[in-house]
């Protein structure tokens, strides 16, 4: 978890092409141009969950429009993207999605890929409407990398919809079962991360506009 905040702080992605790049959506809230520059589409789209209007389906679409920072997969991804989404448009419920999904791409990419992983967990979130409980389980039961799916899927419905809509049985489980390092104290850390840039672009803005005076 050291390694996560300080990604943050370096802004840097962890494992590039992996999907894992959520905290540097965290330090550009908001940005999910500046996110995607320092990350990738998962990061881009955890930047653009957290705007004030940001809905499920604008967060799709951000990941669709940054899918080009995956490379060399990029074009690829936004397309899959796109074909997971009207697969979910004719699902009920999340436990729906699975088999046609799969149907459709299970022969065309490895496991472990993005190509795989984000297209799944945006569609989860489609179906969900942005319920991380929904969205996170949806992601979990889709076997292959579904533990990838399922953190890829929590941390931009997360975003979106904040951490009084998980469940907070698991939110205690979770601590729990990690009391070191402290998950909350990362969390703190990150969002401390991202208040020290708001203060350094502050203090820029501030530079630039007295120079213009």
């Amino acid at each position: 978890m050291v390694f996560i905040v300080a990604a943050g702080s370096r802004r840097q992605a962890l494992w590039p092409d992996w999907g894992w790049d959520a905290p540097l959506g965290i330090v550009n809230a908001c940005r999910p141009d500046l996110a995607a520059e320092d990350g990738y589409v998962v990061a881009a789209a955890v930047a653009d969950a957290f705007k004030p209007d940001a809905s499920y389906q604008s967060v799709i679409q951000t990941a669709i429009r940054y899918a080009h920072t995956e490379k060399p997969l990029g074009r690829q991804l936004a397309v899959r993207i796109q074909k997971a989404i009207e697969v979910a448009d004719k699902c009920d419920d999340v436990y729906q999605f699975r088999s046609p999904y799969y149907a459709r791409f299970l022969n065309s990419v490895k496991p472990f890929s993005t190509l795989e992983t984000v297209p799944a967990a945006l569609a989860c979130m489609h179906i969900a409407r942005g319920d991380p409980r929904n969205t996170i389980i949806g992601a979990a039961n889709l076997a292959r990398d579904c533990d990838s799916s399922a953190c890829i899927a929590g941390e931009i419905a997360g975003a979106l919809m904040g951490i009084d809509a998980r469940p907070a049985e698991w939110v205690q489980q979770v601590n729990a079962a990690n009391p070191h390092p402290s998950l909350p104290l990362v969390a703190r850390q990150l969002t401390e991360t991202l208040l020290r840039r708001c203060d350094e672009e502050r203090t820029r803005i501030d530079a630039l506009t007295m120079m213009a005076e």
